[in-house]
């Protein structure tokens, strides 16, 4: 059984190794393209039970990552009211800050909000932004390295 196990795992590597050579000698692009992060995902990597119960009831609108691999997600979710608002910084699932702290995260967050919140766990960091216009607010899910 083993032996067959590592003929099979064998013939895939040498088949993918084929396959990358044969692209790169076409001169042709291996760049892996990722589906966007689901609702879901987002969701369980929310680790506050209040806040994940928040944005579970918030309407998503899409998200992106924007860092190596996973290393930053941002994530649009609208039907935010001030009281929605305010009970994620009651709750402490994040701080009100200002926006020097918010730009101190360590991923390129350019978009300007009238409301921020930030909050680090150690080995992820949560943002949080919303302008007052707007019904929506922006999730940014940073995981440290």
């Amino acid at each position: 059984m083993k032996q067959i196990i590592s003929f099979i795992v064998a013939t895939v590597v040498m088949s993918l190794s084929a396959t990358f050579s044969f692209a790169i000698d076409r001169g042709l692009s291996m760049e892996v393209i990722r589906a966007p992060p689901e609702r879901e995902r987002l969701l369980k990597l929310i680790d506050d039970d209040f806040a994940r119960g928040v944005f579970a009831s918030l309407e998503f609108v899409g998200a992106e990552e924007q860092g190596e691999l996973d290393g930053a997600i941002e994530s649009k979710w609208c039907g935010l009211t001030p009281a929605i608002l305010q009970s994620l910084f009651d709750s402490k699932f994040v701080q009100k800050s200002d926006v020097d702290d918010f730009v101190q995260m360590p991923e390129r967050i350019a978009e300007k909000f009238d409301v921020y919140g930030v909050r680090s766990i150690g080995y992820r960091q949560f943002g949080v932004g919303a302008n007052n216009i707007e019904k929506c607010l922006t999730l940014y899910i940073i995981d440290m390295k």
